[in-house]
């Protein structure tokens, strides 16, 4: 589900930037709603870079997996809700029916998927921006009813700390 190369280059980033990979904080409230709405009890947190998500979510079991991250790189466990935040965008166009399926895989009972819409700005060591694959919202929700069939979606304005930044994400809530 990733090339030996592209997992180094994460690495690489990780390493180098002290805030690359700490954002899904910001969709707290989303995530526990539909992990609310599922009922869930556990969550996986999926392409979880710094891990900031599970320093926050109350209330839940929290595990982590990230390829780039040495120690949360390990094969994660079937859980109630994966929470997939800003990830998708990051994965490696040919690799990417088979991480759907994979958090599909996961999910007992269902998945919250953020996806941003733009370039990140970010480059990787290699010179790429770390957003890999940008496409619009209807691309997005047909690979990922492709994975789960149908599902909820919104397109929204992701919360920035510049108010006059605003950065355009979809938020996919899927059942298994």
């Amino acid at each position: 589900m990733i090339s030996q190369h592209y997992k180094d280059q994460l690495r690489t980033l990780h390493d180098r930037d002290v805030m690359w990979g700490s954002s899904a904080a910001r969709w707290l409230d989303d995530v526990v709603a539909h992990g609310e709405k599922l009922q869930a009890r556990t969550v996986l947190d999926y392409g979880c870079g710094k891990g900031h998500l599970k320093l926050s979510l109350k209330g839940f079991d929290v595990s982590e997996y990230d390829p780039g991250i040495p120690g949360k790189d390990g094969p994660p466990a079937t859980v109630d809700m994966v929470a997939c935040l800003d990830v998708l965008e990051h994965i490696e166009p040919d690799h990417l029916d088979a991480v759907l399926a994979d958090i599909k895989r996961l999910s007992f009972k269902g998945a919250l998927l953020v996806v941003a819409l733009y370039p990140s700005g970010t480059k990787l060591p290699d010179g790429r921006d770390s957003h890999l694959i940008i496409q619009p919202p209807e691309w997005w929700v047909q690979k990922i009813e492709g994975a789960f069939g149908p599902v909820e979606w919104e397109h929204k304005a992701r919360p920035t700390r510049n108010p006059n930044r605003v950065k355009d994400v979809i938020v996919v809530k899927a059942w298994t």
